[in-house]
């Protein structure tokens, strides 16, 4: 579960513009100005037992915890074919699950991972907006990253320029699981990249972790998560 995750568009010249994708929000929620960011206790989005923060994307992933020696978990994000309405962006998407019967579905063992994965299909409800490029650096880690981006310059939050897709009619398939470099920012957006780099140092771990997270024995716990 992220607030949105970044993906990168190859321009004419050669350069990469990042771009921030997330759900189109419920009215009253504005990605670009980000209201909420100063609210330091999650309660205080809670109406009437109700969530009235922003829509976080829910995107399928599967966990596994090992304890044969050291206790390692390990994760990963499933990734889709992109809808026709995507492919200007990328031919990947992360698999999203849409609602919460979507979510309830995913992680009902009574369904099995063929049944779940052969009708997948992306929403049709995703928007996004062009981001600063800085967003690549790992260690920028603020809202900046997020806001709207254009000439340059990082935009208002009072100014939007989101994009809004049209409806998908094409059958996504083809799931597979990403392992790429990826790190969740102080907005709650997951980063990811159209190629692995090197990140930083203190990021080895992690690599490890992937290295890993295949080997199965009698003591591993494993499953579906998002």
């Amino acid at each position: 579960m992220a607030a949105g995750f970044f993906e990168w568009k190859t321009e004419e010249n050669g350069n990469k513009q990042p771009y921030y994708v997330y759900f189109k929000q419920p009215r009253g929620i504005d990605m670009t100005r980000r209201e909420w960011d100063g609210v330091t206790d999650a309660h205080q989005l809670m109406h009437n037992g109700h969530w009235i923060g922003p829509r976080l994307l829910t995107m399928a992933g599967l966990f596994d915890v090992s304890t044969s020696k050291d206790v390692l978990y390990s994760y990963t994000i499933l990734t889709m074919d992109s809808p026709r309405y995507l492919q200007w962006l990328h031919n990947r998407v992360p698999l999203i699950l849409d609602g919460d019967e979507a979510v309830a579905s995913w992680l009902d063992p009574n369904y099995s991972f063929e049944e779940l994965t052969y009708s997948v299909r992306c929403p049709p409800n995703l928007v996004c907006h062009p981001v600063s490029p800085s967003v690549a650096k790992v260690t920028n880690n603020t809202v900046e990253c997020v806001l709207p981006y254009n000439n340059g310059e990082s935009r208002s939050r009072s100014t939007v320029r989101s994009a809004s897709f049209r409806s998908s009619r094409s059958s996504s398939s083809s799931v597979r699981s990403r392992h790429r470099s990826r790190s969740r920012n102080a907005s709650g957006a997951v980063r990811r990249r159209s190629k692995p780099r090197h990140r930083a140092a203190s990021d080895s771990s992690e690599r490890r972790q992937r290295k890993h997270s295949h080997r199965r024995s009698d003591s591993h716990r494993h499953g579906r998560t998002y």
